[in-house]
């Protein structure tokens, strides 16, 4: 198990967040999607000042996890079913896959969220089998596949967090 802490981000997290997002999405999606869309994705999607705005997000909880050092992120938040929320992103630096980081990344979140949320949501790539396996391994059951942006697929999980199944 992970000797991470878990904490709020703060924006001066920024800038680690996004060599954290740059660095797992160049291991594990540049495979699956090519090398050009994952630049294009990350300087779309993952500028400093777009990462310091979701971290100051009131209605998300955006939390770090460090040691020395911030070792990975989670973002997760409201949908339009308000008894539901997504996983809007999780990555761990590629360093530190299989050290429980995720886990107490997703143990973090999921302490911080209301009792009114029952449902937690989130899209991977369909052909992330790590990352699958890693939800799976969590409680998150598989949904569905739906195309993404990509011109792939995304596989769509939830995880009950009332108990139910």
């Amino acid at each position: 198990m992970s000797d991470s802490t878990v904490r709020d981000a703060v924006p001066g997290d920024a800038a680690r967040v996004r060599e954290i997002a740059a660095a797992a999405w160049r291991d594990a999606h540049a495979p699956l999607v090519g090398d050009d869309r994952v630049e294009e994705f990350l300087a779309a999607h993952y500028t400093e000042s777009d990462l310091r705005d979701a971290i100051e997000h009131e209605e998300s909880v955006f939390l770090v996890a460090e040691r020395d050092d911030v070792l990975g992120f989670v973002e997760v938040g409201p949908t339009d079913d308000g008894d539901t929320w997504s996983v809007y992103r999780i990555y761990v630096h590629p360093e530190h896959y299989g050290a429980g980081v995720g886990t107490t990344l997703l143990d973090g979140a999921e302490a911080r969220l209301s009792d009114a949320v029952t449902r937690l949501r989130l899209v991977v790539l369909a052909g992330n089998d790590r990352a699958r396996g890693f939800y799976e391994a969590r409680g998150f059951r598989f949904v569905r596949e739906k195309p993404n942006e990509f011109d792939t697929r995304d596989a769509v999980y939830v995880k009950r967090l009332d108990g139910t199944v």
